[in-house]
């Protein structure tokens, strides 16, 4: 049994880039963990790793639809923005992004008190994505063996294990400079939209107020392979 914060946020719009291509932007339909990280420290007001403050998390997201729009961005080089006869360079792309989000994180007990009075916007992708807090609860998470997934991430080893369909990526845990942008970790993770599992695990938790489990990770398989 654990004992949890639930948080919901909900936003208009959310958007996760889909790590390596190039030419049109595609978004994750669940964020990955770097994401979740940035979000509590936006919370916090303070640099958030995976860590013994912060033992570990889970979470699972939602959206009711997908978009794309054409934006505009400017072009860097490896010595910054690029320019042309004194004019920065902007390139126009198609970027595709989620709407109708809603993300669903558990936290363990104590951090319910940073998403109550958020130091920064918390933001579910670009800027332009900003999140607001629907709920706070405190729960009991129940360790799980069979029910329904959605909209969650999973380790690689249980996709090929469980024959669970999913996306596989590779994606960052977290990013340890906030200045230089440093990656902690980088896993290899499934993206699945809906699933069904009977499988003995230590994964897997029940919040008796939803239909679907979660899976709980904890700090040392963030930062080292499942």
């Amino acid at each position: 049994m654990l004992e949890a914060t639930r948080i919901v946020l909900k936003s208009y719009t959310a958007s996760f880039r889909v790590p390596h291509f190039h030419g049109r932007q595609l978004t994750l339909s669940v964020p990955p963990p770097s994401t979740i990280f940035g979000l509590i420290s936006s919370a916090a007001g303070y640099w958030v790793l995976p860590g013994k403050e912060l033992p570990w998390l889970g979470y699972r997201f939602s959206y009711q639809g997908r978009g794309e729009d054409l934006e505009t961005i400017i072009s860097y080089g490896k010595d910054g923005p690029s320019y042309k006869k004194g004019k920065l360079v902007r390139n126009v792309f198609w970027r595709e992004f989620l709407f109708g989000c809603e993300l669903t994180l558990y936290l363990p007990k104590g951090w319910e008190k940073y998403f109550h009075k958020p130091r920064f916007p918390l933001l579910l992708g670009r800027s332009q994505d900003v999140a607001y807090v629907a709920e706070i609860k405190n729960v009991k998470l129940s360790p799980a063996t069979e029910g329904r997934l959605k909209g969650v991430l999973l380790p690689y080893k249980y996709i090929f294990s469980w024959k669970i369909p999913a996306v596989i990526y590779n994606l960052p845990i977290a990013f340890e400079d906030p200045s230089h942008l440093k990656i902690l970790n980088m896993q290899i993770f499934g993206v699945v939209e809906e699933a069904f599992v009977s499988q003995k695990n230590d994964l897997f938790y029940e919040d008796l107020a939803s239909n679907y489990l979660i899976p709980v990770f904890q700090v040392e398989n963030l930062l080292h392979e499942f």
